[in-house]
């Protein structure tokens, strides 16, 4: 039988890690530098953009709208050296919400935004005016009790009543009080206790402060006393009472303004509410009337019937105070000129329930948080108790929902700010790496939070912080190992690869990461490989806007913009398999190499198995411009497998395109 002569394709492909080499795909490498995967091929890397500097030793912390924050020691910097913060307390992290940069240690929270040229620290203590709501005492109203004429008189002036006199004269009354409390209500006055707090309301209609309740009007307790009306003597008999005054102290709270919202501050606070609750119900519910026959004996002998309605009890008011919802009376958005007749009654009526009100007063009052994450706008942060937290979106002032996972301390936060559509964990879960494990907080598109899930029991790398990579996210292991969460699947990306720092490159979808010893290695999930690259890092950085890094000489590197370069390359295969059945003998090779300045050597090496690939088949060199294929005579005894490999220089952008293998195959 005559010998087969065949062609084999062979794709230059990243590294992939593989324990049997002649199992790997064919072009797969043992190793790549400065050599990405693309579009079956291999492409020569740029050298990444220069777009600032830093000092030796200082590290950086925040990219903000082309700003470059650093940490040297215990001081925040930006820039050129401009100080913003010095800083008490262990570095926990720093990042941007909205408009706001939160900087966190382990002993306090500040907050930065932007002011022309620099930054400035906010303390929201400092936002609150300087208001004190009062009651203004009014003169009372006052009604006519008319006169009554019982059903049948009485003989005897002494208690107790016929039933349809109570009933009648309940009814009366409960008709007059109600008439001058709807006057009281109707003149914008107040009749009965209540509760009033005032609030700072920011540009998002959150609260950033509510005060606490004070109560008015105790005064008007008096509305619920009893009314004296004499009685109408008919002969022998008491026929009846005659007309009676029963009176109504009122009030109506009063605002003074010893100072207004700091200039600071007025960009950011769209109003100042007073918030009071419903008037406490001075009657019980049952309105029965109370009533004693009178008779005086000092000087004349004279009948009275002294009434009224039942009063609440003192712990009931209180009570339904305390428990009632918060309805908007007053509002003032000329914070600029805050005064007393500024506050005027809102256009539309507010309620919150007694509830959200409580959460409101108390929802700057958080622990210091040991990581914090950002997504969607929103600050989400964890303390030493597993209680984690979630802001408004752009705004982190103010805490929208909590959760707590117990018995654990959380060590990292992310937050997936793209839908995911499986896992069981909603559309933008949060995970939380902690102690014992990664818990998965189930998320809306509004943000609501459910209940907290164990997703997996790796524990992430201490001193090690995840990156969110479109819908995964990268962190890695105690162990060393880079694992790729997705949904609710952990699955290790690199085996080994003792990162301690990564940085998402968005423009290539790639994830850089430094390991241990410094080296730079990028990782291509699409392609599932890996490269090598040639720069020397001190730290990488990402977040939603940027991807940087910065060299040994304090460089900052824009990954996302590369600019053409000579570099360094390599290229090492794997074992190719020639043919599955036994040795084929090499006949010739062609290599696809297209740019315009290479200096590169390519080689084909061989051997019998999978540990002897020491002598080479084909060696060449390439200088200058490569457009065309280079077919090469490969002269062998049959081998098992042969070895790919390509050294030296190259510019940006040069190609290196499938290889073709060709052949004789014995029968």
């Amino acid at each position: 039988m005559k010998n087969t002569k065949k062609t084999i394709g062979v794709v230059p492909r990243g590294t992939r890690h593989a324990a049997n080499g002649e199992a790997a795909a064919a072009g797969a490498a043992v190793r790549t530098v400065n050599l990405r995967e693309r579009e079956q091929s291999l492409q020569v890397v740029g050298q990444p953009a220069t777009v600032g500097a830093i000092g030796a030793g200082h590290t950086l912390v925040l990219v903000h709208e082309g700003h470059y924050f650093y940490l040297d020691d215990d001081r925040l910097y930006v820039d050129a050296g401009t100080l913003l913060l010095t800083l008490a307390g262990e570095w926990v992290d720093i990042k941007t919400v909205g408009s706001w940069i939160v900087v966190v240690t382990t002993t306090a929270l500040h907050v930065l935004v932007a002011r022309g040229d620099t930054y400035v620290e906010m303390d929201a203590s400092q936002a609150l005016p300087s208001i004190t709501v009062t009651e203004q005492i009014l003169p009372p109203l006052s009604a006519t009790v008319p006169p009554f004429t019982f059903a049948e008189p009485y003989r005897q002036w002494q208690a107790p009543l016929a039933d349809a006199d109570v009933r009648s004269l309940t009814t009366l009354l409960r008709g007059v009080a109600g008439g001058l409390s709807t006057d009281a209500a109707d003149a914008g006055t107040l009749a009965a206790p209540v509760l009033v707090r005032w609030g700072v309301r920011l540009w998002d209609d959150s609260y950033l402060w509510m005060s606490a309740p004070r109560r008015l009007g105790d005064a008007t307790l008096a509305n619920a006393d009893r009314i004296t009306a004499p009685v109408v003597i008919d002969g022998d008999r008491f026929a009846g009472t005659l007309a009676a005054t029963m009176p109504l102290a009122r009030y109506k709270p009063k605002v003074t303004v010893e100072g207004g919202v700091p200039a600071d501050w007025r960009p950011w606070v769209k109003a100042i509410d007073v918030f009071a609750t419903a008037p406490a119900p001075l009657f019980a519910a049952s309105r029965v009337l109370e009533y004693r026959c009178l008779t005086r004996t000092v000087g004349d002998r004279t009948y009275e019937l002294e009434m009224g309605l039942r009063r609440t009890d003192a712990a009931s008011i209180e009570h339904s105070l305390n428990t009632s919802d918060w309805h908007l009376v007053a509002t003032a958005t000329d914070v600029a000129n805050l005064r007393p007749d500024a506050f005027v009654p809102p256009e539309q009526p507010v309620t919150i329930t007694n509830a959200r009100c409580a959460a409101l007063a108390q929802a700057r009052m958080l622990p210091l948080p040991t990581c914090v994450a950002t997504a969607g706008g929103r600050l989400y942060s964890a303390d030493a108790t597993g209680l984690v937290s979630q802001s408004l979106p752009g705004n982190p002032w103010v805490t929208a929902r909590r959760s707590t996972i117990v018995g654990v301390r959380p060590l990292a936060l992310a937050a997936v700010s793209r839908p995911l559509y499986s896992g069981g964990f909603g559309r933008y879960p949060v995970y939380v790496f902690t102690t014992d494990g990664i818990y998965a907080l189930p998320q809306s598109a509004q943000g609501t939070m459910g209940e907290a899930r164990l997703v997996a029991r790796a524990v992430i790398a201490a001193g090690t912080q995840p990156v969110e990579a479109h819908r995964d996210v990268y962190f890695t292991t105690r162990q060393g190992h880079l694992c790729r969460l997705r949904a609710s699947e952990v699955s290790v990306a690199v085996g080994h690869a003792r990162v301690v720092q990564m940085a998402w490159n968005e423009d290539q979808a790639e994830l850089w990461m430094l390991d241990e010893s410094g080296t730079t290695h990028v990782l291509q999930p699409e392609a599932g490989s890996t490269y090598e690259r040639t720069l020397l890092l001190n730290q990488l950085y990402s977040d939603a806007r940027a991807a940087v890094a910065v060299d040994r000489g304090g460089r900052i590197l824009d990954l996302e913009h590369e600019q053409p370069a000579t570099q360094p390359v390599t290229y090492r295969s794997h074992p190719v398999l020639l043919d599955r059945h036994g040795p084929c003998r090499p006949y010739g090779v062609v290599w696809n190499i297209v740019g315009d300045d290479v200096h590169l050597t390519v080689e084909v090496q061989g051997g019998r198995g999978i540990w002897r690939h020491d002598f080479a088949l084909s060696r060449h060199t390439l200088d200058g411009e490569q457009h065309l294929p280079l077919p090469l005579p490969l002269t062998s005894e049959p081998l098992r497998t042969v070895l790919l490999g390509v050294e030296g220089e190259a510019v940006a952008g040069t190609l290196l395109l499938p290889v073709q293998l060709v052949v004789t195959c014995e029968p």
